[in-house]
This record gives C-alpha cells, structure tokens and sequence, in this order.
C-alpha cells in the first residue's frame, strides 16, 4: 500500500512538474493598452495557430533555456502578423520585446517552425538591454572588421536573405545578413543559432574565424548573465 501511495506520488509530482516546466503567462495577441500594439500593426492568430505555436514553444526551447528564461520574462505573446506603424508597409518582423515581455509572430513569413529562434533572440535581446554595461565592446570590435549598417536596417529586413550572398555576409564575419545591422543584433543571432540550429552553426563556424571569436564574446557574455534573477 505504501510503495501504490509512492508511486502515485511520484507521478503527481512528475506531471506537476512537466506542466510547469514551460508556465510562462502566454496570450493569443495584444492588448490594445500594450506598448507594442501602439507601436506596431498586429493581428490575432486563431485558436489552432496560437496552440501549435505554445507547443512548438515547449518542444524547441523548454529543455535547454526555460528555466532561464522565467528569470527575465513574465510574459509571451502570440500574434498573426506584426509590422512596424513607423516605418511603413512591407516591414513585417517576426519578434520584438518590451521590457520583459516577448512577442512573437506566426506569419506565413516567420513560420511556426521557427518560433522558437524568435524567442531565443529576443530573450538574447532582454539579457542584452539589462547588462548592456558589461558587454565587452572593445573586444567585439577588434574581433569585428567590418562596420554596421543600421541605416540599412529596413532594406535588409524587407529583402532578408537576399540582401547579400550568404558566401559574402559570413565572410564579412556575420552569420546572417541581418547581423549587419548593429553589435546587438549580430550578438542575438550568434545566441539564436548556437541554441536553436547548434549543429549548422557548429559545423561550418571553423571556416568563418571573425564569426567564431565574436561567438565565443557572445556566449560568455549571455551565460553570465541569464542565470541572475534581476528582474
């Protein structure tokens, strides 16, 4: 009777755990008070779209980055479709976040699939903002050879990967062209991929040495610092 009563504990515990292993407080699109709904064009996804995103959400991130991730972020919200009121038509983004929210698109653009690289970088992005006065700039720059171009951020948002040859843009020493456009976003990408798409990264890192070192700042820097619970 009392190894049935374990057991039955056992179990409870089991599952108590697993259903609280992804509890972040998740939304089905924006509040119209939330800042990101006045700064951005945003629409509802439906029931089915929200639920698979939740679970690929749990499936992709979870077993690595959760527990972190529940020191720096309350709250994650899902939308349709998400565009910039500032910058006009054809601008779609796949993630932003604000404060310690996330929020995350499942366009046809941005896909499911992919969700859970959007919430490693914007996670990435949060650690970023809040320690920002200890990332090691000077470093990154000397390992860095060619400059930004965060005046060509919109083109190169609107054109994605065929703003430049992928040849081209690792030489360069960005692994996306999207790493261009400033030190954060080439830091989130480098965060992004090493978590979510570890083994292509990996494999070909060796050929790219300015890609290689900046990843090493990059990991450093975002292990330190996603264990604190500042909040």
């Amino acid at each position: 009777m009392l190894m049935n009563k374990l057991r039955l504990l056992s179990v409870i515990l089991f599952l108590l755990f697993a259903n609280n292993s992804f509890a972040f407080n998740t939304q089905r699109g924006l509040s119209k008070g939330h800042v990101v709904y006045k700064l951005a064009n945003t629409s509802i996804p439906s029931t089915y779209k929200y639920k698979l995103a939740i679970s690929t959400l749990k499936d992709d991130v979870a077993p690595r980055l959760t527990k972190y991730m529940h020191r720096h972020i309350k709250n994650i919200y899902i939308v349709e479709y998400m565009e910039p009121k500032y910058i006009g038509a054809g601008n779609e983004i796949c993630g932003t976040y604000y404060k310690s929210d996330i929020v995350l698109s499942v366009s046809q653009r941005c896909k499911i699939k992919n969700i859970g690289y959007y919430a490693v970088h914007e996670f990435s992005s949060i650690i970023y903002k809040k320690y920002k006065s200890e990332f090691p700039f000077n470093k990154w720059r000397r390992a860095n050879k060619y400059p930004y171009r965060s005046d060509k951020k919109w083109d190169i948002i609107s054109a994605g990967q065929n703003y430049l040859s992928k040849p081209v843009s690792r030489s360069r020493g960005f692994w996306k062209p999207y790493s261009m456009v400033s030190v954060e976003e080439d830091y989130n990408v480098l965060v992004g991929y090493y978590y979510q798409d570890h083994h292509k990264l990996m494999k070909n890192i060796k050929k790219y040495p300015i890609i290689e070192s900046k990843l090493k700042l990059a990991n450093k820097f975002f292990i330190k610092h996603r264990n604190s619970s500042q909040p």
